[in-house]
C-alpha cells in the first residue's frame, strides 16, 4: 500500500481547523478570566442574598464530610463542596459551603439543633467566569447540564493541544528553509529549557 503524504497532510489540516474551532470557546472564556484577574473589568461582587431555614434530623455522630453531603442530599442542591471551607468548634458549630458557578450556598447548623440556616448567594458575571476557570476539570457539580462544561473542558484542552503542535508542524514546514531559521529555532528552545531548570532548581 502505497503512502499518500498528501492526504495525511490534509487530513492534518483538517484536524488543525476543526480541532482549533472545538476548543475556540474554552480558550476564549479562558482568556477574558485571566485578564480580568489582571485587570477586573468585570464585577464579581454579590447580586443577590436569599436566607431561609430548613429543619433536619441527622446523627450528630457524622465526620464533617459525611454529614455535609447528607446535608446537601437533604436539601437537594448539587454542587462542589470544598472541604478547606469547613468550619467546626467545641460547642458543635458546623459550617461549609456549596459551591455552583453562579452562586454559593453558606450552610450553617449546630450538631445539637436540627434547625439548618442556609444562605443563598449570587453572583455577577465576574464570579461566574472565575468559577468556571478555576472548577470547570476538577470539580464535578452532579448536575448533568453544569457538568457538560467539565467534560467540554477536557475535550477542548485536548484538541488545544493538538491544535499547537500541529502549529509549530505546519509552520516548521512551511516556513523554517534556512539555516539560520533552524539555528534561531533550537536556540529558542534551549533558551525555555534553560530557563524553567533554572526555576526549578533555584526555586
Amino acid at each position: 500500500m502505497k503512502f499518500n503524504s498528501s492526504k495525511l497532510t490534509k487530513g492534518l489540516y483538517r484536524l488543525h481547523i476543526y480541532g482549533g474551532l472545538i476548543c475556540s470557546v474554552y480558550l476564549f472564556i479562558t482568556g477574558v478570566s485571566v485578564l480580568n484577574f489582571q485587570h477586573q473589568f468585570l464585577p464579581e461582587k454579590e447580586t443577590d442574598t436569599i436566607s431561609y431555614n430548613r429543619i433536619i434530623q441527622f446523627d450528630p455522630s457524622l465526620k464533617a464530610d459525611t454529614l455535609a453531603r447528607f446535608i446537601c442530599a437533604k436539601l437537594e442542591i448539587k454542587g462542589h463542596v470544598p472541604p478547606w471551607e469547613y468550619r467546626e468548634n467545641k460547642s458543635g458549630m458546623f459550617r461549609f459551603k456549596i459551591q455552583r458557578p453562579a452562586r454559593t450556598f453558606d450552610v450553617r447548623m449546630n450538631r445539637n439543633s436540627d434547625l439548618i440556616e442556609v444562605k443563598e448567594i449570587h453572583y455577577s458575571a465576574g464570579r461566574i467566569l472565575r468559577a468556571m476557570h478555576f472548577g470547570s476539570i476538577r470539580n464535578k457539580l452532579g448536575d448533568p447540564m453544569l457538568d457538560i462544561w467539565s467534560f467540554y473542558t477536557q475535550v477542548a484542552a485536548l484538541f488545544a493541544l493538538i491544535t499547537i503542535l500541529l502549529s509549530i508542524y505546519f509552520w516548521i514546514k512551511k516556513s523554517v528553509q534556512h539555516t539560520g531559521q533552524w539555528i534561531f529555532i533550537v536556540f529558542s528552545c534551549l533558551s525555555s529549557l534553560v530557563y524553567i531548570l533554572y526555576i526549578w532548581l533555584v526555586g
